[in-house]
């Protein structure tokens, strides 16, 4: 694993995400807490993880 970031707080939530959440709990834990980042924050989480996001937008007057 890298480095752990560099700032004013860093907490380990990985134990707790891992031991006390099921699949789906994390995945809604994750969505809550991407859509409070910016596009910036998202790639370099994305990066620090060692993957590539592939996000995209859709205009919902033109969807079906």
């Amino acid at each position: 694993m890298s480095e752990k970031p560099t700032g004013p707080i860093w907490i380990d939530f990985a134990p707790s995400l891992f031991n006390q959440l099921t699949g789906a709990q994390l995945v809604l834990v994750a969505n809550l807490a991407m859509n409070r980042l910016t596009m910036r924050d998202i790639g370099e989480i994305f990066g620090e993880a060692g993957l590539r996001p592939e996000l995209g937008f859709t205009d919902q007057e033109m969807s079906p």
